[in-house]
């Protein structure tokens, strides 16, 4: 409820009644310590995004101690983020037939069902729409990040991205791994190919 009520703040009232139903792609990040989060926020908003702390069941059990969990998204969602492009760019298109199953496993009609597969495939034209123009997005998730980590009390910084058919406060995310990456390697190029349900952990001297 606590989260439902900050998203409330977050966005348009049609949005919010519209949670239970999202198919978005959603970026979301980790901070340790914890005690940095003001720190963390006040950096995020000079970068043009949200810092909103994020408690989703599924995925604090999977966090290191000391880390906390946050939303990044100021608008109603992520789709057509340059995060990740290149890599499904590259890549033929992935089958949901997986995802299907356990969308049908939550009692989802087939029309939904659907409405999922168009969602998806509209947000990866976009995303390989976004290829073919100069990307500032991931020039300025690259700043941010190093900014992050230039405050020295900052023991890390991680960024997951995930596609959403339910909230982000509900959605049920078993990460596939972490992977701890130095600050050094942090480059749009990089960016543009993390994959999907890996959370990125940056930190400095790895």
């Amino acid at each position: 409820m606590q989260m439902e009520r900050r998203i409330r703040k977050l966005y348009h009232p049609v949005i919010v009644k519209e949670l239970a139903f999202l198919m978005c792609h959603f970026i979301t990040a980790t901070l340790a310590p914890a005690s940095l989060l003001e720190t963390a926020r006040s950096i995020a908003q000079q970068h043009g995004r949200a810092w909103e702390s994020l408690e989703n069941p599924h995925v604090t059990p999977q966090l290191r101690s000391g880390e906390a969990y946050f939303l990044t998204t100021r608008k109603h969602c992520d789709c057509g983020t340059s995060l990740g492009s290149r890599r499904s760019a590259g890549e033929p298109e992935p089958s949901h037939e997986r995802r299907i199953e356990k969308l049908r496993g939550r009692g989802w009609s087939e029309a939904r069902i659907q409405r999922w597969l168009r969602e998806k495939r509209e947000a990866e034209r976009r995303r390989a729409t976004a290829l073919r123009e100069p990307s500032e997005d991931s020039a300025s998730w690259a700043t941010f990040l190093r900014t992050v980590l230039d405050e020295p009390r900052v023991e890390s910084v991680g960024l997951l991205l995930h596609w959403y058919a339910t909230s982000p406060a509900s959605e049920r995310i078993r990460l596939a791994r972490h992977e701890t990456v130095d600050v050094t390697a942090i480059e749009p190029a990089f960016l543009e190919r993390i994959e999907e349900d890996i959370l990125y952990r940056f930190r400095r001297g790895v």
